[in-house]
């Protein structure tokens, strides 16, 4: 199994953005990812500028957009962005893209919300023959342009897997048969996690595609010497952050009755919260849907970062080596 970190970005520690991905590459994980959101604190709006500045920070990690929301760009601007980072990491980019979910976010840009789908639909329809062709053309619903050629060119170094994100079917069959995997956020429980990635190997097998790809999951973490200190520590302002946000924010699986759960109903089978035994039982239940590349939120607002730090140490050196 693959284990990765998603970093936190807030503007005003960006540096210690830059040295949570340093770390984690010393401490021997396998990734980094940083998320796209718009007018919100805790967020950088160009994840792949981020990506970019990490990537000349370090030399080994996989470095995720987790994700780009990818209507709000023209194809032939974000296939530039991608292919720069894969450029500049020399092969690094893991290239994650979905379709967003905040409609403050679209009329920010003037870019009107029902016409996500579309948009994202013929963009993910471009984007690799704006990676491998010259002088591309395209004309469709939302977007026209004439004798485009992306640089820099990626003959080199390969291209960066598309990886798509989102809950309802619709979109989960999408990735698998435009893209190169599926990439589910963290706010679902193991049983939604394990019926959505049925529904991907379902349209994987339709599209006559090989079952061998990655199978990513998104978690949130934090583990300590005691089950007790993890969720004071990390769990409790883990459920603070999720009634700040997702549990403000429109969901498919975040219910009105959920919106009101207590933490110990909100964390059971959502978070990875407790001491390295209780870390790795979650994680082996991963494994058992199929999950073989992990990325895990270890800093919400609320987490310090010696605890931040501590817990990745403390998860890489008494959980991982057991699923390696």
């Amino acid at each position: 199994m693959k284990f990765g970190v998603d970093i936190k970005c807030d503007q005003d520690e960006f540096e210690k953005s830059v040295q949570q991905a340093e770390l984690a590459e010393r401490l021997g994980y396998d990734s980094i990812s940083i998320a796209e959101h718009h007018n919100a604190s805790g967020y950088v709006p160009l994840p792949l500028m981020a990506l970019a500045a990490i990537a000349t920070r370090t030399g080994r990690l996989l470095l995720g957009s987790n994700i780009v929301i990818l209507p709000l760009y023209h194809p032939v601007q974000i296939a530039e962005q991608a292919a720069m980072v894969h450029f500049i990491s020399r092969g690094r980019l893991l290239f994650g893209v979905g379709l967003g979910y905040l409609p403050d976010e679209f009329a920010s840009m003037s870019i009107p919300f029902d016409e996500r789908a579309g948009r994202m639909a013929e963009s993910l329809s471009v984007l690799k023959r704006l990676w491998t062709e010259q002088d591309v053309s395209f004309d469709g619903t939302y977007y026209h342009f004439e004798h485009a050629t992306v640089r820099p060119r990626l003959d080199g170094v390969g291209l960066p897997p598309v990886l798509v994100g989102g809950w309802v079917e619709a979109a989960i069959r999408r990735a698998a048969r435009l893209a190169d995997g599926w990439i589910p956020g963290p706010t679902v429980t193991f049983d939604i996690l394990r019926r959505c990635y049925e529904i991907f190997r379902d349209e994987l097998r339709r599209q006559g595609k090989p079952l061998d790809v990655e199978y990513l999951a998104a978690r949130e973490l934090f583990c300590a010497s005691t089950r007790e200190r993890a969720i004071e520590v990390g769990g409790r302002p883990m459920y603070q952050f999720y009634k700040d946000t997702y549990l403000q924010w429109p969901h498919p699986y975040l219910r009105e009755a959920e919106r009101q759960m207590s933490y110990e109903d909100l964390a059971r089978d959502r978070f990875i919260i407790g001491d390295p035994g209780d870390c790795a039982q979650a994680v082996a239940k991963l494994r058992e849907i199929g999950i073989t590349h992990l990325t895990f939120r270890m800093q919400p607002p609320g987490v310090g970062w010696d605890d931040a730090v501590a817990s990745m140490k403390l998860f890489m050196e008494q959980v991982v080596p057991r699923f390696r």
